[in-house]
């Protein structure tokens, strides 16, 4: 008999290493099916990664590897996923919460290949190209939750305020609020949907001249947006 880590046990390791389970998770995901990973044009994330801002300010390609010893394959069901910041201001901000940067429903892996077949009808919330602005000088996390989805639970835009989320995914919106997304709390959300953590992944990112110019830039219209009442 085997007394190996399995895949699923390296990456919880890594989850506590980084204190993504208690702080973003509050346990161990019991439902882990596989390898999640960001491919960007010049880089592949491996989990926990500490990456210049520059590598992740483009759209990454999803893929998704399950577990040698996961009986799941990429062509079973639908998934959505969703990234988080929870480290706005500080490490694990709970003042500010989470916030959300992206989330997309109804993405479909095809059964022989890692990559998704096809993108659900969802919406990006924020812009992801924008996910490593950042408003302190050390590196936030920024993390990938792959959830499963069921017929009665996958994510609706009805979810959140229409200030919060635009009509397709291919179609981001120039400004989104960024005040209105923050509080947000990626565990309460899943347990509320009825969604299971099947794959996760995160990396580090720190800030550069230009992510504080335009953080700059962002607070400022978020604070008119407020007081003008939008």
């Amino acid at each position: 008999m085997s007394t190996g880590i399995t895949q699923s046990q390296q990456i919880i390791s890594l989850l506590q290493a980084s204190h993504i389970v208690p702080e973003v998770l509050p346990s161990v995901p019991g439902d882990l099916e596989g390898q999640l990973s960001l491919a960007y044009p010049t880089h592949t994330i491996i989990p926990g990664e500490h990456v210049p801002r520059v590598v992740s300010k483009d759209i990454p390609v999803v893929r998704f590897k399950p577990f040698q010893e996961s009986s799941a394959r990429p062509g079973d069901g639908k998934f959505s996923i969703m990234m988080i910041d929870p480290d706005l201001t500080h490490m694990n901000d709970r003042l500010s919460g989470q916030v959300r940067h992206w989330l997309q429903p109804g993405i479909v892996f095809s059964a022989d290949q890692d990559e998704p077949s096809a993108g659900g009808e969802g919406w990006w919330v924020g812009k992801v190209t924008e996910k490593a602005v950042t408003e302190y000088l050390d590196a936030h996390r920024y993390v990938f939750l792959l959830l499963r989805e069921t017929a009665s639970s996958a994510p609706q835009a009805t979810d959140f305020p229409s200030t919060q989320r635009t009509h397709a995914a291919s179609f981001p919106k120039e400004n989104e609020n960024l005040a209105d997304r923050m509080g947000f709390n990626a565990a309460e959300y899943v347990e509320k949907k009825g969604l299971k953590v099947v794959g996760v992944t995160w990396m580090f990112v720190a800030p550069d001249l230009e992510s504080l110019v335009d953080n700059a830039k962002i607070g400022v219209a978020t604070v008119l947006d407020k007081v003008m009442g939008k």
